[in-house]
């Protein structure tokens, strides 16, 4: 192989789909051409949804450790009606005696933040728009706001919560 280099091809398709190829030249005759990327052409980024193609600014991310005993947490990001973000979580934490992670547990009772919900979900509040997030979601905002997070439990038992779980947010460019 000596005398040969090798030369790593990406290409990214409008659809979004990305071709890899690899090829060698002897290395004498190695010539490298970079082509601008058209505006129209999609981002190969997890997080391309998140923001405008013609936009330069990548995604924000924030990671928050979010403990169960603390009702509507705030997280510190804020949200424009419209703005595109995703959430992800991970890690367990207690609800009273029971362990589970941000799926929560397959119990459920009127009184909980989010009722009809399973106990020990992540839960998030926008203004006041709650929705379910679980271990992972995406979305536009409802409304202009806080992001807050919480732990679907009954308000009056926040105190029996232990542990935390970890979050982390990605939003893009708000809306004009």
């Amino acid at each position: 192989m000596e005398g040969l280099r090798f030369i790593l091809v990406i290409l990214v398709a409008t659809s979004g789909f990305a071709s890899l190829s690899c090829l060698s030249t002897p290395a004498e005759s190695l010539e490298i051409e970079v082509a601008p990327t058209p505006q129209h052409a999609s981002n190969s980024n997890a997080n391309a949804n998140i923001y405008a193609l013609d936009d330069l600014k990548p995604p924000e991310t924030k990671t928050v450790t979010m403990p169960a005993n603390v009702m509507w947490f705030d997280t510190g990001v804020a949200l424009k009606e419209g703005q595109k973000f995703v959430i992800t979580a991970e890690g367990r934490w207690w609800l009273g005696d029971s362990s589970c992670g941000p799926l929560g547990t397959d119990r459920t009772t009127g009184d909980a933040l989010l009722p009809n919900v399973d106990l020990g979900t992540l839960v998030a509040r926008v203004d006041d728009e709650s929705f379910i997030v679980g271990d992972k979601m995406s979305m536009l905002s409802p409304r202009t706001g806080n992001l807050y997070l919480s732990m679907n439990a009954v308000p009056a038992h926040f105190k029996d919560n232990k542990g935390a779980i970890r979050v982390h947010i990605s939003y893009g460019t708000a809306p004009n």
